[in-house]
């Protein structure tokens, strides 16, 4: 099972403008590429939900690669059974694009699967739209 993050935004800027400034925004907080991907690697606090099965802080590596307009996305907590994956899609319009996020947040953890999905759901949130504030004016 898994539970679905969907992130939605729209900037004034045409999708190769925004591409560069989502990364630049990565590489000045410290990303490094490795085999093709662009990551960062943060830490967390634990998510209140989980801090009795889990002392933080939790270290995250997000990794992007992308092809043209679209990026493969992964999300992975450090010595957890906890990962997202999924896209980053870029979509001109008119008046400048649409970045569309989709990941599929999957806790590997038997009955306690889907309440640790939930409790990390709203950090990764925050990371996208940390990230996501780089393209606005």
């Amino acid at each position: 099972m898994s539970t679905a993050i969907d992130v939605q935004r729209t900037s004034s800027h045409p999708a190769a403008e925004v591409r560069n400034r989502l990364d630049a925004a990565l590489t000045s907080e410290g990303a490094t590429i490795d085999d093709g991907w662009l990551a960062i690697r943060n830490s967390i606090d634990v998510p209140a939900a989980l801090s009795t099965f889990v002392s933080g802080p939790l270290t995250v590596v997000a990794r992007r690669r992308w092809n043209d307009t679209v990026a493969d996305v992964e999300i992975r907590v450090q010595g957890q059974p906890v990962k997202a994956v999924g896209s980053l899609r870029l979509t001109d319009t008119s008046d400048g694009c649409t970045v569309d996020v989709h990941l599929d947040v999957t806790a590997d953890v038997p009955f306690m699967g889907s309440m640790i999905e939930s409790a990390v759901k709203p950090e990764i949130v925050r990371h996208i739209e940390h990230e996501l504030a780089s393209i606005t004016d």
